[in-house]
């Protein structure tokens, strides 16, 4: 829970400590004293823990026998992990935000600058290339009337995503309105709820993950806080997309779209490239007029001689590619940009010293010589002297080869195909602490019941008690590659009662997937129930398989006890009626 507000924390700890009581009090009266209101932290519309996170303290803090109190006295031991403030001490946990997150409003600021953002990331069907660009858009308001104006549109690198064209044109914005009130507007709830809490949990955790990997877009997020600070006030809402309304927001944020795709179709071919350029790309000018200062008169004119002296056919390729002929100093450059043209005389010189001798990889290579240099088919020849490179062909890692997954044929009829796992309640009830689940692929109709043990003789017992008595005996079952049907046992019944046992790969575990997605539909939809109902969840059990054998599916809206009895399931509606 690091990273997280002294509240969260705290609700982690009582649900923590609940947990590793329960072997000692055995169901008994428990009190737990909190200095934290846990109850009303899970009823906080804005939080930084997820929906399965809070609903799974939820559970566990609603059993019948425990009683929650709260307690204002601090716990000495807790100054030796940090000192608590004041406003730590006494607050309300209901409404309580750090005065780093107060700050960023989410209603607008009345008089401010509009900005509205967006960014855009797609691949072109024809040349399979991805495209990426961020823009901002400007509004201005004139007593009645409103105007629009594109005030920033930035060309990204082709491996950008659209969360990262987003966070760029939120960092743009930011640093537009440097000293200025400021409202933005952006349709990514990524970028949104990044800005109001992630962000600063991301911080405190020195944006790493759990397992210790920095957070993805880590450079962009440390370029994020620092524009942050730069306005003087800051309200960041999440508005609509693709309305197609005559508002002026709706108008605004169909304008920063179409700006992000325009300048994403017109983006030059940016290599792949560590994030943390980007804050030298978005400020540097997209026009050269002539050499870079390193480039001395004797440079210039070694240049030009190297330019006379290439092939008749590289030359025509310069001017077909929009290069022209100075007049000044007879150097070929790009007319829209003004790059000079680097000859391939000059280029194989300029990948030797910079390839060698670390052996830098082509995305390095494309982004120097990019930089200030015009070369058409870079790419291409970057490939080639690599792919000619013995060191780099002997030492960088290669390709694997992607083997293309083969499809599970569609089941003919019910219960003629089974898939069966177990699923881990976490809490024992009655002894029992797993769930067996056999789903019919076909009618996606599901049996479940309580066990002991997660092992074969269980899924042994189940399946010849309760499921082969009921609906016969399938032609083939499905199942992962755990102990508890890998062996000797379970293959014995397999194999007397004429049914294929199939296994599900290794390396692809979707191909087990229905009963995966209907496990984690069961124990949602238990835990819904245990609240409700204040009961334990192997009382829950049957009323949710009750609902999830009535739940019509969304491609032919049947439910699984329609398409095995032929008729709907009696509701107390239907029999009213």
């Amino acid at each position: 829970m690091k990273g997280h507000y002294p509240c969260e924390q705290a609700l982690a700890a009582a649900a923590f400590a609940v947990q590793k009581s329960a072997t000692i009090v055995m169901g008994s009266p428990l009190t737990l004293y909190v200095e934290h209101a846990v109850f009303a932290i899970l009823q906080k519309s804005k939080s930084t823990l997820t929906t399965q996170r809070v609903s799974g303290y939820e559970v566990i803090l609603s059993i019948p026998s425990l009683q929650v109190v709260r307690c204002h006295t601090v716990n000495p031991a807790t100054f030796f992990a940090h000192p608590v403030s004041e406003d730590e001490q006494v607050h309300d946990c209901a409404t309580y935000t750090p005065e780093e997150e107060s700050e960023i409003r989410e209603d607008p600021i009345p008089g401010s600058m509009l900005l509205f953002v967006d960014g855009s990331s797609f691949i072109d069907q024809e040349t399979g290339i991805r495209h990426s660009g961020a823009a901002v858009v400007r509004a201005e308001q004139q007593g009645s009337s409103d105007t629009l104006q594109i005030v920033s549109q930035l060309p990204l690198p082709s491996h950008f995503s659209a969360q990262a064209a987003e966070l760029v044109a939120m960092i743009e914005a930011l640093q537009h309105a440097e000293g200025l009130e400021v409202t933005i507007y952006s349709d990514s709830a990524y970028v949104t709820t990044t800005v109001h809490s992630s962000i600063r949990r991301w911080e405190r955790r020195g944006f790493l993950k759990s397992d210790g990997s920095p957070v993805m877009h880590k450079d962009l997020l440390e370029q994020l806080i620092k524009a942050l600070a730069l306005p003087s006030k800051v309200a960041v809402i999440k508005c609509a997309a693709h309305t197609n309304q005559q508002d002026l927001i709706s108008r605004g944020n169909a304008l920063a779209d179409w700006a992000a795709k325009e300048v994403a179709k017109t983006s030059p071919n940016f290599s792949e490239q560590d994030e943390h350029t980007l804050g030298m790309m978005i400020n540097r000018q997209q026009s050269v007029t002539e050499l870079p200062p390193p480039y001395t008169e004797t440079a210039r004119l070694h240049l030009r001689e190297l330019q006379e002296q290439a092939l008749p056919h590289e030359r025509e390729l310069w001017e077909q590619r929009g290069c022209i002929q100075s007049p000044t100093d007879f150097i070929y450059r790009q007319e829209s940009t003004g790059k000079p043209v680097m000859p391939q005389a000059l280029l194989y010189i300029s990948l030797e010293q910079l390839h060698l001798p670390a052996h830098t990889a082509k995305e390095y290579l494309l982004a120097t010589l990019q930089t200030d240099w015009f070369i058409p088919q870079l790419s291409e020849m970057i490939t080639m002297y690599i792919a000619e490179c013995t060191v780099c062909q002997q030492y960088s890692p290669k390709p694997t080869l992607k083997v293309i997954t083969s499809t599970i044929p569609r089941p003919t009829g019910p219960f003629k195909n089974l898939h069966l796992d177990f699923v881990d309640m976490i809490e024992r009830c009655n002894n029992y602490r797993y769930l067996i689940v056999v789903v019919c692929p076909f009618s996606r109709w599901i049996e479940a019941g309580p066990c002991v043990h997660n092992d074969a003789k269980a899924a042994a017992n189940f399946l010849i008690r309760e499921v082969i008595p009921r609906w016969g005996i399938a032609e083939a079952i499905r199942s992962d590659n755990g102990t508890h049907f890998v062996n000797a046992m379970f293959q014995h019944i397999c194999t007397s009662l004429g049914i294929k046992h199939k296994l599900s790969s290794v390396y692809h575990p979707q191909s087990n997937g229905i009963v995966e997605r209907l496990n984690g539909l069961l124990k949602n939809k238990i835990r819904k129930l245990c609240v409700t109902m204040n009961k334990n969840w192997l009382y829950c059990l049957p009323l949710a398989l009750y609902a999830l054998r009535n739940q019509p599916g969304s491609n032919h809206h049947l439910t699984p006890h329609q398409i095995v009895t032929g008729r709907p399931m009696p509701t107390p509606l239907t029999i009213a009626r």
